[in-house]
């Protein structure tokens, strides 16, 4: 059992986590789709950064033929549920997107649903579900 401290410290981390995650997922530039890998690697356990990097490569043809690059901000995070070992954290993300069909832009809003699972003394995302 944790102390009231101490939960909140796991509470803040796994919304820190959390959000940082959710930012640097939605953020890409078509001319370097690598560029956030190793962030999102280090960030995840070992079978979701595989999930991950299978995902980037599907997308990869079409994000660099539409010429799309989008930066994201987690505007909202908040704890669906925590323990000791996992949470599922709540996070809405405003994302401005631009692409050739779209040149001007526009921002799009995406509700995840980002699961944890604690590793030592840091959170690992395993699970990113996007409502």
């Amino acid at each position: 059992m944790y102390s009231a401290n101490q939960e909140d410290t796991l509470r803040q981390e796994a919304l820190d986590t959390a959000r940082g995650y959710s930012t640097i997922m939605s953020s890409f530039d078509y001319q370097n789709l690598d560029a956030n890998k190793d962030s999102i690697a280090s960030m995840s356990t070992d079978e979701f950064a595989g999930t991950y990097r299978t995902m980037v490569d599907s997308l990869r043809e079409v994000v660099a033929g539409g010429q799309g690059q989008a930066s994201a901000t987690a505007t909202d995070v908040g704890i669906e549920s925590l323990d000791n070992s996992s949470a599922k954290v709540l996070v809405f993300v405003d994302q401005q997107a631009k692409n050739v069909a779209a040149p001007e832009g526009n921002t799009q809003k995406y509700r995840m649903v980002v699961s944890l699972v604690r590793s030592d003394d840091r959170w690992l995302v395993s699970n990113v579900e996007t409502k």
